[in-house]
């Protein structure tokens, strides 16, 4: 996965860090581009804000999560939609879900 602060650099993008945008290419239509790992234990500095809600929400979610990502019974005792909270999945932050 990319490292968000290099891919935030990298020329081709026209919005940073933050790649979710929304456009009309035509009367009546609308393009909505979403970020689905701006949550996310990966691709982001220890540090930084949108990792340590991902850290909150996992650990909310599936307690079997190590914050780290990098251990923990990420299936065990955990039921239904709540398999979808480990740690190689991300999630859209609230600027997106508005």
């Amino acid at each position: 996965n990319f490292n968000r602060r290099a891919l935030a650099a990298a020329g081709w993008l026209r919005h940073g860090d933050r790649e979710y945008y929304s456009f009309s290419p035509a009367a009546g239509w609308r393009v909505v581009v979403l970020d689905p790992y701006q949550l996310a234990l990966i691709g982001h500095a220890q540090d930084d804000p949108r990792r340590l809600a991902a850290v909150e929400l996992l650990r909310r979610k599936n307690p079997g999560v190590h914050p780290s990502g990098s251990g923990g019974a990420w299936f065990e005792g955990v039921r239904g939609y709540d398999r979808r909270f480990v740690p190689y999945n991300g999630g859209l932050g609230e600027e997106q879900l508005r």
